[in-house]
Protein backbone atom coordinates (compact mmCIF):
# COMPACT_ATOMS: atom_id res chain seq x y z
CA UNK A 1 0.00 0.00 0.00
CA UNK A 2 1.22 3.38 -0.89
CA UNK A 3 0.63 6.21 1.52
CA UNK A 4 -0.58 9.35 -0.09
CA UNK A 5 1.28 12.53 0.71
CA UNK A 6 -0.73 15.69 1.24
CA UNK A 7 -0.65 18.09 -1.69
CA UNK A 8 2.12 20.66 -1.68
CA UNK A 9 1.05 24.11 -0.51
CA UNK A 10 0.66 26.67 -3.28
CA UNK A 11 3.53 29.02 -3.93
CA UNK A 12 3.20 32.20 -1.92
CA UNK A 13 2.45 35.24 -3.96
CA UNK A 14 5.51 37.39 -4.55
CA UNK A 15 5.56 40.53 -2.46
CA UNK A 16 6.89 43.65 -4.10
CA UNK A 17 9.70 45.27 -2.17
CA UNK A 18 9.04 48.81 -1.10
CA UNK A 19 11.61 51.27 -2.29
CA UNK A 20 12.76 53.93 0.11
CA UNK A 21 11.69 57.44 -0.84
CA UNK A 22 14.36 59.75 -2.15
CA UNK A 23 14.41 61.90 0.97
CA UNK A 24 15.10 58.83 3.12
CA UNK A 25 18.06 57.81 0.97
CA UNK A 26 19.50 61.32 1.16
CA UNK A 27 18.94 61.46 4.92
CA UNK A 28 20.71 58.11 5.38
CA UNK A 29 23.68 59.28 3.29
CA UNK A 30 24.01 62.58 5.11
CA UNK A 31 23.49 61.19 8.63
CA UNK A 32 25.74 58.20 7.98
CA UNK A 33 28.43 60.47 6.54
CA UNK A 34 28.36 62.73 9.57
CA UNK A 35 28.53 59.79 12.00
CA UNK A 36 31.36 58.12 10.08
CA UNK A 37 33.33 61.36 9.74
CA UNK A 38 33.01 62.26 13.42
CA UNK A 39 33.82 58.73 14.55
CA UNK A 40 36.79 58.44 12.21
CA UNK A 41 38.11 61.82 13.30
CA UNK A 42 37.79 60.89 16.96
CA UNK A 43 39.48 57.55 16.40
CA UNK A 44 42.28 59.23 14.45
CA UNK A 45 42.86 61.86 17.12
CA UNK A 46 42.74 59.30 19.95
CA UNK A 47 45.50 57.27 18.30
CA UNK A 48 47.72 60.25 17.46
CA UNK A 49 49.26 60.36 20.95
CA UNK A 50 49.94 56.62 20.99
CA UNK A 51 53.27 55.44 19.61
CA UNK A 52 51.82 52.05 18.64
CA UNK A 53 48.65 53.24 16.96
CA UNK A 54 49.89 54.09 13.46
CA UNK A 55 47.68 51.50 11.75
CA UNK A 56 44.68 52.40 13.87
CA UNK A 57 45.22 56.09 13.19
CA UNK A 58 45.34 55.33 9.48
CA UNK A 59 42.04 53.42 9.72
CA UNK A 60 40.50 56.39 11.54
CA UNK A 61 41.76 58.73 8.82
CA UNK A 62 40.29 56.55 6.09
CA UNK A 63 36.96 56.40 7.94
CA UNK A 64 37.00 60.21 8.24
CA UNK A 65 37.59 60.64 4.51
CA UNK A 66 34.91 58.05 3.68
CA UNK A 67 32.47 59.95 5.90
CA UNK A 68 33.26 63.20 4.13
CA UNK A 69 32.69 61.54 0.76
CA UNK A 70 29.34 60.14 1.94
CA UNK A 71 28.37 63.58 3.22
CA UNK A 72 29.32 65.19 -0.10
CA UNK A 73 27.43 62.58 -2.14
CA UNK A 74 24.36 62.99 0.07
CA UNK A 75 24.50 66.77 -0.23
CA UNK A 76 24.90 66.69 -4.02
CA UNK A 77 22.10 64.16 -4.31
CA UNK A 78 19.86 66.41 -2.22
CA UNK A 79 20.67 69.33 -4.52
CA UNK A 80 19.89 67.29 -7.63
CA UNK A 81 16.61 65.97 -6.22
CA UNK A 82 15.68 69.47 -5.07
CA UNK A 83 16.40 70.91 -8.52
CA UNK A 84 14.34 68.17 -10.14
CA UNK A 85 11.46 68.93 -7.82
CA UNK A 86 11.65 72.67 -8.51
CA UNK A 87 11.92 72.42 -12.27
CA UNK A 88 9.71 69.47 -13.05
CA UNK A 89 7.05 70.15 -15.60
CA UNK A 90 3.56 70.39 -14.26
CA UNK A 91 0.67 68.82 -16.12
CA UNK A 92 -1.17 72.11 -16.55
CA UNK A 93 1.73 73.95 -18.24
Amino acid sequence: MESQLPPAPPDPTPVAKKKLPRWALVAILIAGGVVLAVGGCGFFLAQMNSSQGETQAMIGGVAFVAGLVMLAVGGLTALVFGAQWLFKKRDGN
